[in-house]
């Protein structure tokens, strides 16, 4: 029976009783408790840490209906429309936040990730600035800063910013110290990238970006027993990921370990076998162990895969003894 017949066939019961006698007095129907914005917030704050975005905005905003000066809405508001990539609103309600309580650092901190991500890096960096006279020794803001002035190409200020969030976190953040280990390569100092990786990568041994900046500092630094170690356990951490064997290659080559160079090789080309640098390293490690026809084989081989591709055309036209007829 539908909701529609269940009331019309109440309704003629009604009438049926009430021409009997008088019509008795109607009761008052429950009341229904009404959530306060309170209520609401603690909806909106549970919706987000589920990471139900449309749900917490449904909640979040019926609580700023009531009262629109609830912080923490905002904050949580301006957090739910981030993740849902719709920034220019999530500024706006970050921005309440902030008129509401300058020194909220979340909103803060949000705020100017929000401008990071619409590549708004001069306004995230003045919202950072903001929040860091408010809060000068938050890690958090030293590190989004000195990642916003890299992004703008301020490295030098992004690696003092890096170094500043670095010491204030007492070197124990796995990110921070990976992000100024990667800022310091940037500015080429590779010495320093390394070490810096090397902290990050004892803290946090599972993140393969980590061993592929280590890897790229300690080639840059000729540290070639460090790039290996770095490369090798990239490769554990991601074995399908060919420019991990490639790169392992290229430093066992150059701390002349070529047997390991070459099965290196072995594996970069399968995974790469349309990439002409595997082919023109294998052919190096042919040549050093005097097989000539094989490295001059190897060297066609990444020619055909590139016809452009300089080193292999130079190695090909260098003058060199031929190899022996079979």
């Amino acid at each position: 029976m539908t909701r529609l017949r269940t009331l019309i066939v109440v309704a003629v019961f009604c009438d049926a009783a009430c021409a009997s006698g008088p019509a008795p007095r109607p009761s008052s129907p429950p009341a229904t408790p009404q959530l306060s914005a309170t209520d609401l917030l603690g909806a909106g704050k549970a919706y987000n840490g589920r990471g139900e975005s449309e749900k917490a905005l449904d909640a979040l905003s019926q609580a700023l209906a009531l009262d629109p000066s609830l912080v923490e809405a905002h904050f949580e508001r301006g957090l739910a429309l981030s993740r849902l990539e719709r920034l220019d609103e999530a500024a706006k309600a970050l921005s309440e936040c902030l008129r509401l309580d300058p020194a909220h650092a979340d909103a803060a901190l949000l705020l100017g990730m929000t401008f990071d991500m619409a590549q708004r890096f001069q306004e995230a960096a003045a919202v950072y600035q903001a929040a860091l006279e408010r809060h000068p020794e938050d890690p958090r803001l030293l590190h989004q800063m000195g990642m916003t002035r890299m992004m703008q190409n301020e490295i030098k200020q992004g690696v003092e910013f890096l170094s500043r969030a670095d010491q204030v976190a007492g070197g124990r953040d796995a990110g921070i110290a990976g992000d100024l280990g990667y800022a310091l390569l940037v500015a080429a100092d590779p010495q320093g990238a390394a070490e810096a990786l090397r902290r990050a990568r004892n803290l946090d041994a599972k993140d393969p970006d980590l061993a592929r900046n280590l890897g790229k500092a300690c080639l840059a630094a000729s540290d070639f027993t460090c790039a290996e170690d770095a490369y090798l356990a990239l490769t554990r951490l991601s074995p399908a990921d060919g420019e991990a064997f490639l790169q392992l290659a290229l430093a066992r080559i150059r701390g002349g370990r070529l047997p390991l160079a070459e099965e290196s090789l072995a594996e970069a080309i399968r995974l790469l076998p349309s990439d002409p640098r595997a082919y023109f390293l294998l052919g190096t490690c042919l040549e050093a162990r005097g097989a000539l026809r094989e490295a001059e084989s190897s060297m066609k081989k990444a020619l055909a895969l590139d016809p452009a591709f300089a080193p292999a055309k130079k190695w090909l036209a260098a003058p060199r003894k031929k190899p022996p007829t079979r």
